[in-house]
């Protein structure tokens, strides 16, 4: 596999900033598939994979084995750094969802040979990427083909009250603002899927996991049924984990196991 590093000049950031990307490659030899790497006008299904709070875009790189994991599915991944923005547009800070979700598939489909197509296109992430993951691909419902949250941070509603050892009073002030009221606020993911329902907005399948030892895992399942409530297309996975690596490492595989993956790249 190819891993590659890329800086360059941010609009929506106005400054520059760094993605990573894994991009699946002949190893050694002939393929055992007979995938055509290196033929012209052939593109990778791609992956969006969002960190964590306290997380860059090399997080994945260092605790998983993603790039493997990635070249073994002929799949490419791009990673982004958001700091601990929880990817929205911060109140006191960078505009990261416009980033995320308009920026950034633009920047990647111009440098990266990556298929335009949304059936090709998906996008998750664990902890504060599960909320990014979820918020986003709400946000733009007809850009992912699927959504994955692992672990994922999921209710905003409930984050404040002390529960999430990492998640500190100075980032929900950064990313919010003063004193701020998400219920029923365009970041409640469960008031979003209500909403879209109503409106009969379509909602792309989304996968859900959580290690039942983790500190959010009563949070995953509330979330859980309120995304059954929404006639959500919902694949929901549980077992033994916490909040960490190890579970990560573990839980990335189903989802990405889920993802409709072609043996083979595809035309765009």
């Amino acid at each position: 596999m190819a891993v590659l590093s890329m800086q360059f000049y941010s609009e929506s950031l106005k400054s520059h900033t760094v993605i990573s990307a894994v991009l699946p490659s002949k190893t050694s030899g002939p393929d055992p598939d007979g995938v055509q790497f290196y033929e012209e006008g052939k593109k990778y299904q791609v992956l969006y994979l969002l960190h964590g709070a306290t997380g860059d875009c090399n997080v994945w790189l260092y605790h998983t084995k993603i790039a493997l994991y990635a070249q073994q599915r002929k799949l490419a991944v791009i990673f982004a750094s958001v700091q601990n923005s929880f990817y929205c547009d911060m109140k006191y800070g960078p505009a990261y969802h416009t980033f995320v979700t308009e920026e950034l598939p633009r920047v990647a489909k111009a440098f990266f040979p990556i298929s335009r197509k949304p059936e090709n296109t998906f996008i998750g992430g664990i902890s504060m990427g599960g909320y990014g993951a979820v918020l986003s691909g709400l946000s733009k419902p007809g850009q992912y083909g699927r959504i994955g949250s692992i672990s994922g941070a999921l209710d905003v509603v409930t984050l404040t009250d002390g529960t999430s050892p990492t998640l500190t009073k100075e980032m929900v002030r950064a990313a919010f603002g003063e004193n701020p009221s998400f219920e029923k606020s365009e970041y409640d993911l469960m008031e979003r899927l209500r909403k879209m329902k109503a409106a009969g907005i379509s909602v792309p399948p989304i996968y859900q996991c959580c290690g039942m030892e983790d500190f959010l895992y009563p949070c995953n399942i509330r979330c859980r049924d309120a995304m059954r409530a929404a006639g959500v297309e919902l694949t929901y996975e549980e077992g033994p984990g916490a909040h960490d690596w190890d579970y990560w490492d573990r839980a990335v595989c189903g989802f990405l196991d889920w993802l409709p993956l072609k043996k083979d790249l595809v035309e765009d």
